[in-house]
């Protein structure tokens, strides 16, 4: 009787009766009848193993054989959600960083906001999108180091308690770059004249001894290098042809140190810190 109605009844409102039947603390000598009815219907071809999968909990599943444990086959459902959970967080943090970053840029190069709403849209993207304070950070000192917008971006600093502490690494970093020696070491100069970093704190970011010791040595060892090879270039000029002129040779000029001390005493210079200068040019005779 039970199976003529059920191959009559909607598949979907069985199973939701059933799933209800076995949510309502019944007993367990029913719940194994209501076990036994699901089994009839999955024999019968009524309803198929993937519905009743989808439908029924694992204590039903294991009821009628369809597992062999049902703590089991919970622990394998929660690795599997687990490891699509990850999936997804993976894939939503590479496709929604860059555009997060994307947009602090759009903001803080806008003229569009006001001042305060600006700090405030970076903060809220930063959360919005789980990014790195330290990089926004970053990015701001790009954009000062160009002189874009300076005070704003001098007040976002701020405003996000980006101090000095948490600046002098960042501006270590920049450091590292050869090519961008000079305008990171004035960008220094600009901070501490605006009271973002201490003055005393730039000879932090300056090389050591031991380094200016190797800057030096391989200065003076590439300058007889360069001496070395131009020796040999003017000996076999001169046996070759007589034309050679020594006013071509005085003409060349000297390879320069590029350090970051020789970069402070020459800014050192140009603010007119005699003080300051002095005393780097006493740690270093050599600039």
């Amino acid at each position: 009787e039970f199976l003529a109605e059920a191959c009559t009844a909607d598949t979907d409102t069985l199973l939701n009766h059933i799933w209800v039947a076995d949510h309502c603390g019944v007993s367990e000598e029913k719940k194994e009848k209501l076990g036994g009815c699901v089994l009839a219907l999955l024999e019968n071809k009524i309803i198929g193993e993937e519905r009743l999968f989808l439908r029924m909990e694992p204590e039903m599943l294991e009821r009628i054989g369809l597992i062999t444990s049902s703590d089991l086959f919970k622990r394998k459902i929660i690795r599997k959600n687990t490891a699509t959970l990850y999936k997804q967080n993976k894939f939503n943090l590479f496709r929604e960083e860059p555009l997060g970053y994307g947009l602090v840029l759009d903001t803080i190069t806008s003229d569009a906001l006001p001042e305060g709403n600006t700090l405030e849209t970076v903060v809220s993207l930063i959360g919005e999108y789980d990014l790195d304070p330290n990089r926004i950070a970053y990015m701001v000192l790009d954009m000062v180091q160009i002189e874009q917008r300076t005070k704003p971006l001098l007040n976002l600093l701020s405003g996000m308690n980006i101090h000095e502490e948490r600046l002098l690494p960042l501006l270590s970093l920049k450091l590292q770059n050869k090519n961008t020696v000079r305008s990171t070491m004035s960008l220094c100069f600009f901070l501490a004249e605006r009271s973002i970093i201490k003055h005393q704190s730039i000879s932090l970011l300056l090389e050591t001894d031991t380094e200016m010791d190797e800057t030096i040595k391989g200065f003076f060892s590439d300058t007889l290098k360069h001496g070395k090879k131009l020796e040999t270039v003017l000996l076999t000029q001169n046996a070759l042809s007589n034309e050679f002129s020594l006013e071509d040779r005085d003409q060349r000029s000297p390879a320069q140190i590029h350090t970051k001390r020789g970069f402070y005493f020459k800014l050192l210079l140009e603010k007119g810190d005699l003080n300051a200068a002095v005393s780097v040019l006493e740690k270093t005779p050599c600039l």
